[in-house]
């Protein structure tokens, strides 16, 4: 069980919401290495179920589903593919007030790279909120610098998705860039410069460890 407290105070104002939920999560993965996968795949899923309070909404049950799919493959001369898929979405009433920790929003590093952590989502009066729908998904192809650096790779990837208040309202913001990776011993440092096709300006994201 968990319990969950949340204020949010933004342009629109000040929003507080609670809830007590029951969660479950389960991951499985078949890679030929946890630290430095370049074969294999693997799912994360997480399911919460419980019951919400809000100061300006209504009280009542949701359900929150969340998984990631991810995909590793080499092709070609030393290329290496990485490819993810993240789908989420919260059921409940339409005035039901979820807390906004349970809600989604994109942007940042493992999620659409060339814009702000957690600075995609349903825009309301020019200010960016949380909402019952995600999506995103990735592409990144990798090879090492040179025969002399095994451990130092070159990267190209291109990043895509939103969040919205449901699916048919979401509309993905896409990002573009170029990274360098260093694949150490206890896991992968990333380095990522990406360009935010929406925003028309790049990004710098630094990310280290695997993602499940």
């Amino acid at each position: 069980m968990e319990a969950q407290h949340a204020r949010v105070d933004s342009p629109l104002g000040r929003s507080e919401a609670q809830s007590l939920t029951g969660n479950a999560d389960w991951t499985w993965r078949n890679v030929d290495s946890r630290l430095l996968p370049t074969r294999g795949q693997a799912v994360i899923l997480q399911t919460a179920l419980g019951y919400a309070r809000a100061n300006q909404a209504d009280s009542g049950p949701f359900g929150r589903l969340y998984t990631r799919l991810l995909a590793f493959r080499p092709f070609g001369d030393g290329w290496n593919a990485r490819l993810r898929v993240d789908l989420g979405q919260v059921f409940a009433r339409t005035g039901v007030g979820v807390p906004d920790p349970l809600l989604f929003r994109a942007g940042g590093e493992e999620s659409v790279r060339g814009y702000a952590y957690r600075g995609l989502g349903p825009v309301v009066n020019g200010v960016v909120t949380s909402g019952r729908s995600l999506f995103t998904a990735s592409a990144e192809v990798a090879h090492p610098i040179s025969r002399k650096l095994p451990a130092l790779w070159g990267a190209a990837f291109i990043d895509a998705g939103n969040a919205a208040d449901r699916f048919s309202e979401l509309n993905p913001a896409v990002g573009v860039g170029v990274g360098l990776h260093y694949r150490s011993p206890v896991g992968p440092l990333r380095v990522d410069l990406a360009y935010g096709v929406d925003d028309a300006r790049f990004r710098l994201h630094v990310t280290a460890g695997v993602s499940f």
